[in-house]
């Protein structure tokens, strides 16, 4: 983490031993993937409600529950709690990685096995799982816009990563504090200098609701 010729995230995110060596530090890594992490959520969520129109399985579960809002909002929170048990086992995995490289690395890990430790964990977690489920809300938006897992998936990746990380934000970089990748990446890692947590709770809140309606 602390050479500047390293493969790792040392000069584009600041996490140097200091940093890895905080109660939350374990799971530094993993919260540096909060993006891979959105188009995974994005993919599936996408490809889950594509399916249910390329399959007409739509059709029939309209013929017996008539109100779409409903059964929108429960396949939204049946794919959300699948997520944040994939994003939670996901980190338990990470921080076993972390624990068990940590002495090679030089790493101190003393904050890491204690009460702060494990509520910081907790609070990276959280804010993981909100984050990723607001990414897939877009990605199940684009779906039943389009019908098709292929074009939600390619649509969302190339405006969430091309169109806002590159183009707008290379134009006018105050975007980022509130366009959704740039929200989403705030909320994940809990705040920035530039846009603290509840706002950045506020603004996915926002979002979330108009994809909903």
């Amino acid at each position: 983490a602390d050479d500047p010729s390293g493969h790792g995230p040392a000069n584009s995110q600041g996490v140097g031993l200091a940093q890895l060596a905080e109660p939350g530090g374990y799971l530094a890594g993993f919260e540096s993937a909060s993006t891979f992490l959105g188009i995974v959520a994005l993919a599936l969520f996408a490809s889950s409600v594509a399916a249910e129109f390329s399959t007409g399985t739509i059709r029939a579960l309209l013929v017996i529950d008539s109100r779409r809002r409903q059964l929108l909002a429960g396949k939204i929170a049946g794919l959300a709690a699948v997520l944040v048990v994939v994003v939670a086992f996901a980190a338990v995995v990470g921080a076993i990685v972390a624990f068990a490289i940590s002495g090679s690395q030089g790493v101190d890990t003393d904050a890491w096995a204690t009460t702060n430790g494990a509520i910081e964990g907790a609070a990276i977690i959280a804010n993981l799982a909100l984050a990723t489920t607001v990414w897939g809300l877009f990605g199940a938006l684009i779906a039943i816009v389009s019908r098709s897992a292929a074009i939600s998936i390619a649509a969302g990746v190339a405006y969430l990563l091309i169109g806002e990380q590159l183009i707008l934000h290379s134009l006018w970089p105050s975007t980022a504090d509130w366009l959704p990748a740039g929200i989403l990446g705030a909320l994940a890692e809990g705040g920035t200098e530039s846009r603290a947590f509840v706002a950045a709770l506020v603004f996915a809140a926002g979002y979330a609701a108009v994809a909903y309606l």
